[in-house]
């Protein structure tokens, strides 16, 4: 997707947008036909499977929409007397037009407990966000909302797909998607962030078995992890220029509390979200050896294992029918939980009722079908965390003035698992079937997939230290000692941006190293972790 926004003026009419000019010329006609329904917009949008942000404006009427991920987020709000109307894409730019805009308590502590803030709320009181593929227009002081896109499970065996047998539909939409991805980088260099697992190793695959060119492999991590060892042996078997990055503890610890840390915060944040890390580091180092080109793409494998199935609970697929609170609890246990101090009643207790408000769920319990139930968990967390928090992760390469594409959250490739059958997505079974079939050069074959914390040998040694000192110590003791090892482990350079002495004041209370960039970031904005808690 093109990072940068460009402008159409045509008469009176503005149109503003990120990604396709497709999407622009959609809305530009709609402002044309003053036509204020936002169904006939969201009809017309939809159909576009590129990645797309737009806001239109005639002298009495504002249209604004995102894609069906938000690839690049809006945001609106009212002057404090409700009088005019502000559509933009910087949060903060917002936020500072109107200076009585305090942060919402309700948003901080679910922003700290998740990442993220659910629905179209911000972590500022009376400024909203589009959530993902929504169409919203005001005009004379009023506004409409509809859906271009939904991650709704819409099943039916006349959906209009591609014929043939299950693997001829996925091979189909995979085409599809990867042609897209190809002619939008143009025979521009792509580089793909590799690692061990299958998702960014199909997406090299893929690139490489249909011939795109110019094309590199980077990895990143703690010297001697795992991860790289496998990315490394998965580049020579493609035949594709593979770099290694690893990050030194000097370099990250350096990170916290610069300068250049903070401008990326505010420009990634949208006051909603606590920005993704993950690739920041590694590319300002490829960027300082000269060996990222400034018209590079970044294509990257997020988020394969979610979009295939691989987050929903076994117990919706085991059992016949499941309760609407064992629903909610299931969304609650994996995603509220970054910081277990939280978890405190009055925050479970607000954090069911996002839940159940955002799917619109009857207070009273009721049994639904698995098939149901698996679909509203995947609704919830397309729509929350993967459109919200880990696509997020784009704005690294729009901070460092990089375009990007991502095959996995093509369009197409969404709404054909989106509407696959259960048992086709659960543990991955129709995805990691195909990649076995196809096993493009023996990738999925010959080299495992499997991803382990600490290389191979110092893995074997920790396991036999984890029994000894379970039958020592107890399961309960060896876990809490276990924690403090996990700055070492494969995620170690993210700790070591806060350095042992943080990480261990915190280690029995973190799930990850998120918890500690979004304690972070939290009180970059003046935000006490503690404070929270109640």
């Amino acid at each position: 997707m093109k990072s940068k926004w460009q402008t159409l003026n045509v008469g009176t009419l503005r149109v503003q947008y990120c990604g396709t000019i497709s999407a622009a010329h959609t809305v530009l006609d709609v402002l044309r036909k003053n036509l204020s329904d936002p169904k006939i917009l969201a009809d017309k949008l939809g159909k576009i499977p590129e990645h797309y942000a737009v806001i239109g404006r005639t002298e009495n009427m504002t249209c604004a929409a995102v894609d069906h991920i938000r690839s690049t987020p809006i945001f609106w709000r009212y002057d404090g007397d409700g009088s005019r109307l502000s559509v933009g894409s910087d949060a903060h730019k917002l936020r500072a037009a109107e200076s009585t805009m305090p942060f919402d308590s309700d948003a901080l502590r679910e922003v700290a407990m998740t990442g993220y803030v659910t629905g179209p709320h911000t972590l500022i009181s009376g400024l909203s966000q589009l959530e993902a593929g929504e169409v919203r227009c005001w005009k004379n002081e009023t506004s409409k909302t509809k859906n271009a896109f939904s991650y709704r499970h819409q099943y039916s065996e006349q959906n209009g797909r591609h014929q043939g047998s299950e693997h001829e539909q996925l091979e189909h939409v995979i085409d599809a998607a990867f042609t897209r991805t190809m002619n939008f980088a143009g025979n521009r260099p792509i580089i793909v962030p590799l690692s061990g697992g299958l998702d960014s190793r199909f997406v090299l695959a893929k690139l490489v078995e249909k011939g795109y060119g110019p094309l590199k492999a980077i990895s990143y991590g703690p010297p001697n992890n795992p991860d790289a060892e496998t990315a490394r042996l998965v580049a020579n078997q493609l035949g594709v220029t593979w770099t290694y990055l690893p990050t030194s503890a000097k370099r990250c610890r350096s990170l916290l509390g610069s300068k250049l840390l903070n401008r990326y915060w505010k420009f990634a944040d949208g006051l909603s979200s606590a920005p993704n890390h993950q690739d920041l580091l590694p590319l300002l180092t490829l960027s300082e050896t000269g060996d990222l080109s400034p018209d590079s793409v970044i294509v990257n494998g997020q988020t394969g294992d979610f979009i295939t199935g691989g987050h929903i609970p076994p117990a919706f697929c085991t059992e016949k029918t499941v309760n609407t609170d064992l629903l909610i609890e299931e969304i609650l246990t994996k995603h509220y939980g970054l910081w277990k101090n939280l978890l405190v009643p009055e925050n479970l207790s607000y954090a069911r009722e996002r839940i159940r408000a955002s799917l619109n769920l009857a207070k009273s319990p009721i049994d639904i079908s698995s098939h149901n139930a698996a679909a509203l968990f995947e609704l919830w967390e397309h729509q929350e965390r993967q459109a919200k928090f880990i696509v997020n992760g784009q704005r690294i390469y729009e901070f460092l003035g990089m375009d990007w594409g991502l095959p996995l959250w093509d369009r197409e490739f969404v709404a054909f698992w989106r509407d696959a059958k259960l048992r086709q997505k659960y543990n991955q079974s129709l995805y990691r079937s195909w990649l076995h079939q196809w096993d493009y050069r023996g990738v999925f074959t010959n080299i495992s997939s499997q991803v382990t914390a600490w290389p191979k040998a110092t893995n074997s040694i920790i396991a036999g230290l984890a029994i000894a000192l379970r039958l020592v110590s107890g399961r309960a003791r060896r876990d809490r000692l276990f924690r403090y090892l996990n700055y070492f482990d494969r995620f170690g350079d993210h700790y070591k941006v806060f350095g042992f002495y943080t990480f261990a004041q915190h280690a029995q209370k973190l799930r990850n190293p998120a918890s500690l960039y979004t304690k972070a970031w939290l009180e970059h904005l003046g935000i006490q972790l503690n404070s929270l808690a109640y």
